[in-house]
């Protein structure tokens, strides 16, 4: 991929920087939230605050689909699991989120519930294939970004006449959580939490294209200016799109595959995803610039 070098100099950075400062009116405040986890993981990581104007401030929105997801539908993915004996497929991301009455998933698995990681929602499908006297459930989440995997799996299992499988649907739609940000009385109302633009997410974006931000810059005067985290080199995307057996292991450091953080390891052991859906960090010798 061209052009790598030109975004990670300091040098055009910091003319950037100069231009929005001579752009902001110094009696206004400018408030912009980020949508995405990656943005918010780039500006944290590069010191992009450092570089705003004090009176330009980021607010950091939903970012992770995890994060979102609620806690109603972590118990009805573990009432499935122990109240209904299914097969339990799911992402990593969620073994560890809490539920009601001090569950997760994985505690669910330690009292005897069938609940598995997958890599995706086709693992799900095979397995049903597999075990055809058990009803396998695939309990889906994510933003737009996972959402055809899992339109595309449920075809499948049609055309293939698996009928014991079926899908616990939590995908979120970023229009809507956008929505429900400026219409909350604590936005709308209060002005509790004022917004006056969106970075909105690249990764969804290609999905679902331009279109579904237009109505809030026509109706609620908010623009929307669709930009990814930072580039990928091709080491990068060779290292990352491998199968996980043949990635090179770090300990030390591991990156998470649905909030793009990376954490070391005493930051990892608190955080609440599970190490076998994160993927580990950069393959030695690969810069940890090339992992935005």
């Amino acid at each position: 991929m061209k052009y790598i070098d030109e975004f990670r100099d300091g040098k055009q950075a910091r003319h950037i920087a100069a231009n929005i400062a001579a752009e902001v009116r110094p009696n206004l405040t400018y408030n912009f939230m980020e949508f995405c986890g990656g943005h918010t993981h780039a500006i944290s990581r590069y010191g992009i605050t450092d570089l705003l104007p004090p009176n330009v401030r980021m607010i950091h929105g939903p970012g992770c689909p995890v994060c979102v997801l609620p806690i109603g539908r972590i118990d009805m993915a573990i009432s499935l699991a122990l109240d209904r004996g299914v097969m339990l497929c799911t992402y990593g991301d969620t073994l560890r989120v809490p539920a009601s009455d001090g569950l997760s998933l994985i505690k669910a698995k330690a009292r005897g519930a069938d609940i598995r990681m997958v890599y995706s929602a086709a693992d799900a499908l095979k397995l049903a294939e597999q075990h055809p006297d058990r009803e396998v459930v695939f309990f889906a989440i994510g933003f737009e970004t996972t959402t055809p995997p899992t339109a595309l799996v449920l075809r499948e299992a049609q055309a293939r006449n698996v009928r014991n499988f079926s899908v616990l649907c939590c995908h979120v739609l970023t229009p809507a959580a956008i929505t429900h940000l400026l219409e909350s009385a604590q936005t709308r109302d209060m002005g509790a939490v004022p917004i006056d633009g969106f970075i909105g997410p690249a990764h969804v974006s290609i999905i679902i294209g331009s279109q579904p931000y237009v109505h809030f810059a026509q109706t609620y005067r908010k623009p929307v200016v669709i930009t990814a985290a930072a580039p990928k080199s091709k080491t990068s995307f060779r290292a990352w799109s491998r199968p996980p057996a043949t990635r090179q292991r770090n300990a030390s450091w591991r990156r998470c595959w649905s909030c793009a953080r990376v954490l070391s390891g005493a930051a990892w052991a608190r955080c609440p995803t599970v190490p076998s859906r994160s993927a580990p960090n950069w393959p030695p010798g690969m810069p940890r610039s090339s992992l935005a």
